[in-house]
């Protein structure tokens, strides 16, 4: 721990990166609080991705239309492919029988979401 003006208390791990920062007495610099290993740990976790299953009956080509929309909606919103967001694509190819499989596979992937774009009747 390290007492920097203004009485601020700022503890540097052995590396030299700050670790915590709170307001504590010039007069008591060892009365400030410390944070706890908890809240290190919470820190430490890696940050889950949120990954959105795309489920369609058609071709790929056939529908890019509609994924520019959804993707710039996702944008509109903050998220960006491959950055903050992570898109599982499934195409059944015009085989209407291949969905259930597909639906089953975004499943055991465990996507956080699925969401489903055609120009087919289904």
């Amino acid at each position: 721990m390290r007492m920097a003006g203004g009485g601020v208390c700022v503890y540097i791990d052995p590396d030299g990166r700050q670790k915590h920062e709170a307001q504590c007495s010039r007069a008591h610099p060892y009365a400030c609080p410390r944070p706890s290993r908890g809240a290190a740990r919470r820190r430490a976790e890696p940050v889950k991705v949120p990954r959105i299953g795309f489920l369609s009956a058609d071709v790929p080509a056939a529908i890019s239309d509609l994924m520019e929309a959804f993707q710039q909606g996702l944008r509109d919103l903050g998220y960006a492919e491959g950055q903050n967001i992570a898109i599982v694509y499934r195409f059944a190819q015009g085989n209407m029988n291949r969905l259930p499989n597909l639906a089953a596979e975004l499943v055991r992937l465990k996507v956080d979401i699925t969401a489903t774009g055609t120009t087919r009747d289904v």
